[in-house]
């Protein structure tokens, strides 16, 4: 039997690892309430912005990232100088990303993201009731870049936005998609990169064609960015709510910033979130609140 020092030793471990436990289990419980209060609030959203959503015949779109505190959400490689998959934020705020996509019919991200991180775009941390399905992940590719990685990609089901030529290769034969793909050809806009798809019209398609009703935007950088602009013509923004994980972190010059302009061409003022509030989840900062409807310009 153990006795003296050595007992004192094992009583002062045990009680060390009760501590920890105790600990560890009662910070889980406030990241839970935190994630729960969060999703309580996007609900309540929706259901204010649903006859909106339906007017204007396209999904209540939530646009949620992480990012440090110097506003990157990545980081270059310092081999090809292409995003890398750098985790930015906490395991526990993953699982408020898994909450997040819980809540939606679809995950949307862009072709640099689905190249870097190959997501599966899924809920695998957070619970789905029993008649709730997974979310459907969306791919806006304008020229089907991604199909080259068909084989590896991991998301199921895929819906892939592209432009309405490439939608037509792919219908002709020309370019070869996996058994479980859904091509939605969108109208685009040329630009000095190429084209870009327009937002309104992949938002209709897939509220009309795929009976999306909520979408989660996840990334990445230039995805953020087309989505945060307002409609050209109607000035209407795209967005209803933002979810914004800030991670106690700074990376620096060699960082991929969220926006490569804060105000937009004959915008007056900075964006502002409408009523935001704040929490934690594990070592990070989440800001959630309403994404101003329409943005005042000259």
């Amino acid at each position: 039997m153990f006795r003296g020092p050595w007992l004192h030793c094992i009583i002062s471990f045990s009680v060390w690892i009760i501590a920890t436990s105790t600990c560890m289990m009662e910070n889980k419980r406030e990241d839970v309430k935190a994630i729960e209060m969060i999703l309580s609030f996007l609900s309540d959203l929706k259901s204010t912005r649903r006859d909106s959503a339906n007017e204007r015949r396209q999904p209540f779109v939530t646009l949620s990232y992480a990012q440090s505190l110097d506003g990157k959400i990545g980081v270059f490689s310092s081999i090809n100088q292409k995003s890398s998959n750098y985790p930015i934020s906490s395991k526990e705020s993953l699982v408020l990303t898994h909450a997040l996509r819980s809540a939606h019919d679809a995950v949307l991200v862009g072709s640099g993201t689905m190249k870097s991180d190959n997501p599966r775009l899924n809920v695998r941390l957070w619970h789905l009731t029993k008649n709730q399905e997974q979310p459907r992940p969306v791919l806006l590719d304008t020229r089907m870049s991604f199909a080259s990685s068909l084989v590896s990609c991991k998301a199921q089901n895929l819906i892939v936005c592209c432009d309405i030529e490439t939608a037509a290769a792919v219908e002709d034969g020309m370019i070869e998609i996996r058994d479980d793909w859904t091509i939605i050809g969108c109208k685009s806009t040329a630009n000095k990169n190429g084209s870009k798809l327009n937002i309104q019209d992949v938002l209709q398609k897939l509220y009309m064609e795929q009976g999306i009703t909520s979408l989660m935007v996840e990334g990445g950088a230039s995805i953020i960015n087309e989505f945060s602009r307002t409609d050209e013509v109607s000035s209407i923004s795209h967005v209803d709510a933002v979810v914004i994980t800030i991670a106690p972190k700074i990376i620096g010059i060699h960082g991929i910033p969220v926006f490569d302009r804060l105000l937009t061409k004959g915008q007056e003022r900075a964006t502002e979130i409408v009523d935001p509030k704040f929490t934690t989840v594990g070592k990070d900062c989440i800001l959630y609140g309403t994404w101003p409807s329409t943005l005042r310009k000259n």
